[in-house]
């Protein structure tokens, strides 16, 4: 059975989808082990503040920036948006991708 995190990072053909899995995947995630990719983001959205929400009659979008600690102790900036649906109380994720470092 395929995961959402699997098909979000590792089943698509899209452009943006294989960017994503080759970010992922040097930073040593796998689809073997994508357990380990849904944990990180789960740690990157407690460990790094909200740097941005976004209000819709649908619920609000939280957007965090900051580090994510892959497998291996490699560590790289990202951004991840979570959305918290009117009436619900545990956001679900929507997408991450890479950041530049601010210099």
């Amino acid at each position: 059975m395929t995961t959402f995190y699997e098909a979000i990072f590792f089943h698509s053909s899209t452009v943006m989808a294989v960017a994503k899995q080759n970010f992922f995947t040097k930073l040593g995630f796998t689809t073997d082990a994508w357990q380990d990719l849904a944990k990180a983001l789960l740690r990157h959205a407690d460990d790094n503040k909200v740097a941005k929400t976004e209000d819709s009659p649908f619920g609000t979008r939280y957007i965090i920036e900051g580090e994510i600690v892959a497998p291996k102790g490699k560590i790289a900036t990202i951004r991840s948006v979570w959305f918290l649906e009117t009436g619900k109380h545990i956001p679900r994720f929507v997408t991450s991708y890479p950041l530049q470092r601010r210099a």
